[in-house]
Formats: C-alpha cells, structure tokens, sequence
C-alpha cells in the first residue's frame, strides 16, 4: 500500500527543515555504543582533572558549520536498511558525514559529572553524536543521559497546550456546536 501525497502532508516536509532547541542533560566519563543511555556503559574514564573552564572552552569549539557522521543508532539508511537494524547485531558500517550547524551551545548547570546544557541547531543534528564527541574532544567520553526537544522553528514547548486545556476546549467546542445547530431552523424534507 502506498501513501497518499496531499497538500497538508507536503506541508510537513517544512517543519524538518527548521532550526531546532534541545536541553538536555550529558554524563562525562562514561561511553555507550548508543551514545545515549539505552545501551550499557561500555566505558568509564576518570573526570577528576576537569575543570569548569575547560568543559566550557570545548563547547565553544562546537559552534558553527561542521561535518557531523550520523551515530550507528539511528534512522539512516545504509543498503537500504536503517543503521539500527546493523548496529543491534552488533555491526558497524560506514557512515556518510553530513554537514550541520551548532548556532548556540549553553553550559546551562555543571554539577560534575553532569552536564545540563541547551543547543540550537540545523535539522540534521544528532545530539547524541554531539554528546559522544564532546566527550571526546574533552577526552573522558560522555553520554547523552535526557533530551527534550523545546522548540522547532517558532513553536515553542512552553507556548503549547496541555492536554487539560486541549480537553477543556473540545468540551466548549463542542457545546457551542451543539448550540449552533439548535438555534438552527430545521430544513425541509427534501425528496429527490
């Protein structure tokens, strides 16, 4: 079965393309093969020589345009199959470096070996890519441990409804529906 293409699925295809917020929060010194937490730690480092300025100093190194390799725990296609399917055998393949932008990179808490921290960024990113090589650009390994998407293009999670309010606007919707078709003069029966 084939999907059908209409005009409000096209419009889809633009919000991929707009600029994205995360906040999240990375471990430092840990590695996964996931780079996030839902595989186990395959790795630990010591941390004890980092300092503050040091972690900061290497987020600043990330902003900018720069060629990003999709991690093996994702949605591309290699061969016709998504990379996930290769890495959950245990496979490695190679992978085609695309080119993204980190427009800002905020150190938001440091609670060592915690990382908070917001990014805005192209479509494209991989946060856990990011995670994974700031852990080894600080050379202790890191580990994306949270992730919330806060906004894509204008629309903001802080500006969306929750689903209380979207339940209590159904229920007015549906009452001033109910009363507009009440006040409706009924229509002959109509014979054809």
């Amino acid at each position: 079965m084939q999907g059908r293409s209409t005009p409000r699925t096209k419009e889809l295809t633009k919000f991929v393309s707009w600029e994205k917020e995360y906040e999240g929060r990375f471990e430092l010194g840990i590695r996964t093969s996931s780079y996030d937490s839902e595989t186990p730690i395959e790795e630990r480092r010591e941390i004890e020589r980092l300092s503050p300025e040091r972690v900061r100093e290497v987020a600043r190194r990330f902003l900018g345009r720069q060629r990003q390799t999709p991690p093996m725990f994702s949605a591309v296609k290699y061969r016709g199959k998504p990379l996930y399917q290769y890495a959950r055998k245990g496979k490695t393949v190679h992978r085609v470096e695309k080119e993204i932008e980190i427009k800002e990179f905020e150190i938001r808490r440091l609670a060592l070996p915690f990382v908070d921290f917001r990014i805005v960024c192209s479509k494209g990113t991989y946060i856990r890519s990011v995670a994974h090589d700031f852990g080894e650009a600080l050379d202790c390994g890191a580990t994306l441990s949270s992730l919330r998407r806060t906004r894509i293009g204008t629309a903001r999670v802080a500006d969306a409804f929750t689903i209380e309010e979207l339940q209590r606007m159904k229920t007015h919707w549906n009452k001033d529906l109910n009363n507009e078709y009440a006040r409706r003069p009924a229509e002959p029966n109509r014979t054809v």
